[in-house]
């Protein structure tokens, strides 16, 4: 069985105990055959639970966990199915959330490897009732200009028009770190990938010492980039990129 908890933020920036709300029954998900975001996806002030789940027969469903003003959740509620003819691989999807539309709820945004090393972006629209639209594709990066190991997604309203965008950390060949943004536009999909910063390979930043995450740090309504590296000697430093 699979039980959600919320821990409560309070106003000193810390947390609450923790307590539960909805339990998915014994068997009834695989724990590694699901990935979760997080998101208004509703539209009304909450964020939300969403979940991708990857069938026994191969077809991928799309569900949402409603937040109640109590901060739990209800129970995942199945919106879209993507066919097991789709033939989507499991271990080609990177799935993140954002308002990639500019409506006031979140969406998802998919990455997809495909076997000739192209990757496209999709974007599934989070609807009025919490649920996922069809995912539809916009950029597509051209076979083999990305290894599909060498980077990390972030998504976040990176040049403050209002609509989320996705930003990636590139690990090049000679060692160099490079920081991309692929511009949402008005109906939910992206554009090409910008490049924007290069950190030298002489800084010697190892890839595996890296955990990125992003949010609006300086309060400027724009999001950034958080870094935390872990050196040699075992100390940890908070990095921040501003977008």
């Amino acid at each position: 069985s699979i039980e959600l908890f919320t821990s409560l933020a309070n106003a000193s920036g810390g947390f609450g105990a923790y307590f539960g709300s909805y339990k998915l029954p014994a068997n009834s998900w695989k724990w590694d055959s699901f990935r979760t975001i997080v998101g208004d996806f509703n539209g009304d002030g909450r964020s939300d639970l969403g979940a991708m789940y990857y069938q026994a027969d191969g077809s991928i469903t799309m569900h949402t966990a409603l937040a109640n003003s109590g901060g739990g959740f209800g129970a995942f509620t199945g919106s879209l199915t993507v066919p097991a003819s789709a033939a989507w691989k499991w271990d080609a999807i990177r799935l993140t959330s954002g308002d990639f539309n500019g409506d006031g709820r979140d969406d998802a945004a998919m990455l997809y490897g495909y076997r000739d090393g192209s990757i496209e972006l999709f974007t599934s629209l989070g609807n009025t009732s919490g649920g996922f639209g069809t995912f539809t594709g916009s950029y597509k990066l051209p076979a083999n200009s990305w290894k599909w190991n060498s980077f990390r997604t972030i998504a976040g309203d990176y040049n403050g028009d209002g609509r989320s965008d996705l930003a990636a950390m590139y690990y090049q060949a000679d060692g160099s770190i490079t920081m991309h943004t692929a511009l949402a536009n008005a109906s939910g999909g992206f554009g090409a990938f910008t490049g924007s910063l290069t950190v030298p390979a002489s800084a010697s930043w190892k890839w595996d010492a890296i955990r990125l995450t992003t949010g609006d740090f300086n309060g400027d309504g724009r999001d950034d980039a958080g870094m935390l590296y872990r050196y040699n000697d075992e100390s940890i430093e908070l990095f921040t990129s501003l977008g």
